[in-house]
């Protein structure tokens, strides 16, 4: 199931969005005030659908934009939007011979986050893919 997260962040990259990306085991933290992207992966339990091996599996893929404190609400919501409209429903993504479909998008929360002195704008894509058991 490693192929479905390579697929969707490959696609992601692919998006070219013009900010950096901060993959899930980077080392080193943007500086404060950066503008980038956090993604995660979050896969269901598969579900057996047919008796010759195959399952069904739904998943997200959620990306965590974050914003300077201070650089407005609304431009940073509209470059996540700019990520949703990518994954339209019914896009097929696929990578090293295993498809997934993008099934609904959503912005998750918007909201400052002073701890870590950003605004976090959170958006989730989800999908389906027939995967083999």
């Amino acid at each position: 199931m490693i192929k479905l997260d390579q697929a969707l962040t490959a696609a992601f990259i692919d998006g070219a969005f013009g900010i950096e990306i901060v993959h899930e085991n980077d080392t080193e933290n943007p500086p404060k005030g950066a503008k980038f992207f956090e993604l995660q992966t979050f896969q269901n339990p598969k579900a057996p659908i047919t008796l010759n091996g195959s399952s069904d599996v739904t998943g997200v893929l959620q990306f965590t934009l974050a914003w300077p404190l201070g650089g407005g609400a609304v431009p940073a919501k509209e470059q996540a939007q700019t990520v949703l409209d990518f994954f339209p429903a019914g896009k097929r993504v696929s990578f090293g011979g295993q498809t997934l479909v993008i099934g609904s998008q959503h912005l998750f929360r918007a909201a400052p986050n002073v701890e870590k002195g950003r605004y976090e704008v959170v958006g989730r894509i989800n999908y389906a893919a027939i995967v083999p058991r």
